[in-house]
Order: structure tokens, then C-alpha cells, then sequence
């Protein structure tokens, strides 16, 4: 009578990494940045204001993305939050000089 023969021991997976942030968080994260800096520059503000509006949205969807895979936040978060100051500055700036004739 033979022994059965055990099935080889299967190697565990590998572990899991943890994904980085979605690609439009980043571009959403670059956009809100260069459109708070171009805001803040008076002469450049009315090109700042639509990059920072496209920042906005970019990081609001990678915010999203981010979410949905479990992936980190941060620079969906900070896109958010340099675009939102980067279109406040240049709604301020817009206003002022209509304000001011």
C-alpha cells in the first residue's frame, strides 16, 4: 500500500502595496498649484483663475478616485485647497478692478 503523496506547499502571496495617488489627483494637485501662483501674480491673474478652476475639478476627481481604490488623499486634498484659494484670488483681483472704474 503506497502513502499518498501531500501536495507541494504553495507560496503565500506577495504582499499587497498600497496604491499610490490616481494620476488626475496629481495633475489636479499641479494644475491648483501653478493657478495659485499665477493668481497671486496680478498681471497673470485671468490666466491663473481658468487653470485654478481646472485644478478644482481635477483634484475633486481624483479625491474621488482616491477614495474608491483606498489610495492616499493628500494631493487631491491639497489640489482642492490651492485651487480654491487660487480662484478666490482671482475672483478678489476681477472684482477689485471692476470695483475700482
Amino acid at each position: 500500500m503506497s502513502t499518498p503523496e501531500q501536495p507541494a506547499a504553495v507560496p503565500p502571496p506577495p504582499a499587497a502595496e498600497q496604491p499610490g495617488p490616481p494620476g488626475l489627483a496629481i495633475a489636479g494637485f499641479v494644475c491648483g498649484v501653478v493657478g495659485l501662483v499665477l493668481s497671486a501674480i496680478v498681471v497673470c491673474f485671468f490666466i491663473g483663475g481658468p487653470v485654478a478652476i481646472v485644478g478644482v475639478v481635477l483634484s475633486a476627481i481624483g479625491f474621488r478616485q482616491a477614495n474608491e481604490r483606498g489610495a492616499k488623499r493628500g494631493l487631491a486634498i491639497a489640489g482642492l485647497v490651492c485651487g480654491i484659494i487660487g480662484v478666490l484670488i482671482a475672483l478678489g483681483i476681477t472684482i477689485g478692478g471692476i470695483a475700482s472704474d
